[in-house]
């Protein structure tokens, strides 16, 4: 028995049953899935799942219909888990402007530091105030460690 990975599946399905008249330019714009990919998530429904999708010529595209439901008998349960799929894949949000990236930047910076310290025994977590800015911080620090022959001083004592 083959295996069937129905990631992308039920998202076509389910634009095929909500959209008019579906073709696959229209199930891309619907799902954020690649034509190609549909493409063949649309064959592999018919191949593995048995499912009677016609293609009928509409124009320069091809419209979708679905004749037979296949391995889901009547369709009628399929179809009602399909109207509660949410059709649009969410997709990561890019970062646009430089203050976005550098923001985040600083946070994997300050992220990879804390881990790094936490790994070799040191409890940071208590040494900053994140509510001060970063020039707070690098002010607190400077006072800090301005006098480094003094254990007592850095180690808070």
């Amino acid at each position: 028995m083959c295996e069937v990975r129905v990631k992308y599946e039920l998202l076509v399905l389910a634009a095929m049953t909500r959209l008019e008249s579906p073709n696959t330019q229209d199930i891309v714009a619907a799902t954020g899935i690649s034509e190609r990919k549909v493409q063949s998530v649309v064959h592999s429904l018919v191949e593995n799942l048995g499912l009677n999708i016609q293609r009928e010529r509409q124009g320069r595209t091809f419209r979708f219909t679905i004749n037979g439901w296949g391995v889901f008998e009547s369709g009628q349960m399929i179809q009602s888990q399909l109207n509660n799929i949410e059709l649009v894949i969410p997709s990561s949000t890019k970062l646009v402007s430089f203050e976005e990236k550098h923001a985040y930047f600083e946070q994997v910076k300050m992220d990879n530091f804390k881990e790094s310290m936490r790994l070799e025994g040191h409890d940071i977590a208590s040494d900053f105030d994140l509510s001060l800015d970063r020039e707070q911080q690098r002010q607190i620090l400077l006072n800090k460690y301005l006098n480094v022959n003094s254990l007592e001083a850095v180690n808070g004592g």
